[in-house]
């Protein structure tokens, strides 16, 4: 092309000592300049495009899990109200039934018992609502967490690097006045809460956009329904995302949501991404503030540190369930031996309920396994079993059979009470070890001493009972636990605070079992 251009250029052919010339020199080397110029901006404009192009797809990916989980729970949501709107139209029925019209002035045993029924219609009808409006709150709020751990610094650090590639222009000035090392969350949904909050403040901006982002010590504070009184704290970071020159007061604590919240949607496009921030810190049990004023806008979300200090495992597992088609049918020899031992007992549980609740953990629990990968299902009639050793009561022997439901699935405290009664739903809430939010579908995780605190108030010896027989039963399969160490942790906490329990309630088998096999334990190496 050199030799081409100076021909023309000069109009006369290349003689054989042209190439030593300046004039060609200077021609061959603007074109290699050209050449090497236009090879590098394709390169980097194909870079360009691959990241633009994997963004999008990680974007695609990230819409398509949200929908996915938004579909099974608006199938779960469906379900429910079919299955629960069903049962009031057959207790309906049921009532019409009992309160026939009287053909002459009716007696006072007639209108005391039509009263017992009616009070008993408006009792199933109130947790019949409050189950449904659980599920309904868990329709509105379908997200689910992959928790995972990463340094702070480099998630922040992500999140820049990714908004610098679409705004250029924007400039964030960072304060990180944080201990936080190490972040245990759902990283994703973070950098996309931090992503969502830089471009919205950068948005309305089409000059160069000044952000501040702090990074800031706190505390989240959560009030425990079962222990009355407490609250729980947890370390936590707040990040500020803000258009203001300086970052606003600190508090010494924030309230983490965890009860209902009404959902507010967005009322145009550009509000979708704060409200898509607002979904994620609820499911990490945050804190979300929103301000807008004269000198700015400010965005605030507190998230802990470990958000499985507060967000208990079962929260972020989808099964629910187990479906008529898919239960196992088999009976298994020891679901028939525990049914059998009650009937030696001559326990007065009505037959029908007690394997209506057989059933029910079959269904809830399906394939689940406890850390000494036992069936739960079977662990729980185990359980029951060590119970009707030392009690006839019925309703003492079902909340033992759901005594761990609550922890492990996603079976509410309402749904007990509707299946069978307040008694032995007020017995299972006693023994789990969560903390169930009535007023929304959320779950606490609640640490060892927590649930020592919790015991150590129970005034219903049936409670303690109950968890006395499940930490018996946990000693009698401790061998296949995989950890020592955790073997020997569950051995000292039985002998310095279960059996001093089961001293206290003069039953001195089951703590002198408790005891022995804790020496056992200890003295393995």
């Amino acid at each position: 092309m050199a030799v081409f251009f100076f021909k023309n250029y000069t109009g006369m052919a290349l003689p054989a000592g042209v190439p030593d010339s300046l004039e060609f020199r200077l021609m061959y080397g603007l074109l290699l300049f050209i050449s090497f110029f236009t090879a590098l901006t394709g390169k980097q404009a194909y870079r360009r495009l691959a990241t633009s192009h994997t963004q999008l797809k990680t974007e695609n990916n990230f819409t398509n899990q949200m929908w996915l989980t938004t579909l099974r729970c608006w199938e779960r949501l469906h379900r429910d109200t079919t299955r629960y709107a069903s049962q009031v139209s057959h207790r309906t029925r049921q009532l019409e039934a009992q309160l026939h019209p009287h053909s002459h002035p009716p007696t006072k045993a007639q209108l005391m018992t039509d009263n017992a029924v009616l009070h008993q219609y408006t009792y199933q009808l109130d947790v019949t609502n409050k189950h449904l409006t659980q599920v309904l709150h868990q329709a509105q709020q379908p997200m689910t967490l992959a928790i995972a751990s990463k340094a702070l610094t480099a998630i922040w650090k992500e999140a820049l690097q990714t908004l610098y590639q679409h705004k250029r222009s924007t400039i964030v000035i960072t304060q990180s006045h944080t201990a936080c090392q190490i972040l245990c969350a759902d990283l994703r949904k973070i950098q996309r809460l931090l992503l969502n909050g830089l471009t919205h403040l950068a948005s309305p901006v089409h000059d160069k956009c000044l952000i501040l982002l702090g990074l800031e010590d706190t505390q989240l504070a959560y009030p425990i329904v079962s222990l009355p009184e407490y609250i729980k704290y947890v370390k936590a970071v707040r990040i500020t995302m803000t258009t203001e020159k300086v970052l606003p007061r600190l508090k010494q604590w924030y309230l983490g949501s965890v009860d209902h919240a009404e959902t507010q949607y967005p009322q145009d496009i550009t509000a979708v991404s704060i409200a898509h921030n607002q979904q994620i810190v609820e499911a990490h049990y945050g804190f979300a503030e929103i301000t807008t004023h004269k000198d700015g806008v400010r965005l605030v979300y507190v998230i802990p540190w470990d958000v499985r200090a507060v967000r208990p495992p079962i929260m972020d597992q989808q099964h629910g369930a187990t479906t008529a088609a898919t239960l196992e049918t088999s009976v298994h020899p020891s679901e028939e031996a525990f049914i059998q031992a009650v009937h030696d007992a001559h326990n007065p549980i009505d037959e029908t309920l007690l394997k209506q609740s057989i059933q029910l953990t079959k269904q809830y629990y399906g394939r689940i396994k406890s850390a000494t990968s036992e069936l739960c299902y079977l662990q729980a009639m185990a359980v029951a079993r060590i119970v009707l050793g030392y009690t006839n009561d019925a309703d003492t022997l079902l909340a033992a059979l759901l005594h761990d439901v609550i922890d492990k699935t996603h079976y509410s405290l309402h749904h007990i009470a509707l299946c069978f009664n307040p008694v032995v739903k007020r017995i299972v809430e006693g023994v789990t070890s969560v903390d169930s939010r009535l007023s929304s579908f959320k779950k606490i995780h609640l640490s060892a001493h927590e649930i020592r605190r919790k015991l150590s108030e129970v005034e219903d010896d049936r409670i303690l009972l109950i968890k006395l027989a499940d930490r018996l039963h946990n000693l009698r399969t401790i061998a296949g636990h995989s950890s020592l160490d955790k073997q020997k942790t569950i051995a000292e906490e039985t002998l310095q605070f279960f059996v001093p329990i089961a001293k206290g309630l003069r039953l001195m088998p089951m703590a002198e079992e408790l005891k022995k096999r804790c020496l056992v334990v200890l003295s393995r190496k």
